[in-house]
This record gives structure tokens, C-alpha cells and sequence, in this order.
């Protein structure tokens, strides 16, 4: 994936566009990974947020 993002970071080449963007499925599983984790993490935040404090701390 990372090597996708090098090939078009710096380069206007409608071939090499063309090229990654017909291997975007195979990273779809990665992103989705990423995507559930940050999601958990987010919702761990906002229920640790919404709790209400416990007296003494």
C-alpha cells in the first residue's frame, strides 16, 4: 500500500495513476482493519468521556 502512495505521490502520469488505482481492492481489506480499530478506539474515547467521574478521583 505504501508503495502505491510512493508511485503517485510525486508523479502525474495517467498511466501509473491508472495502475494504482486498479490495485486498490487488494488494500481493501488493510484499510478496513484499519478502519474497525480506529473505530473501537474512538468509541472506548467517547465512553471513557461520558462516564460519569466516580467521587475521590
Amino acid at each position: 500500500m505504501l508503495e502505491d502512495r510512493n508511485k503517485t505521490s510525486h508523479t502525474y502520469r495517467e498511466e501509473m495513476a491508472k495502475e494504482v488505482f486498479a490495485s486498490l481492492p487488494r488494500h481493501l481489506p488493510a484499510l478496513r482493519q484499519l478502519h474497525e480499530a480506529l473505530a473501537a478506539r474512538v468509541r472506548e474515547s467517547e465512553s471513557q468521556i461520558l462516564q460519569p467521574k466516580r467521587q475521590g478521583q
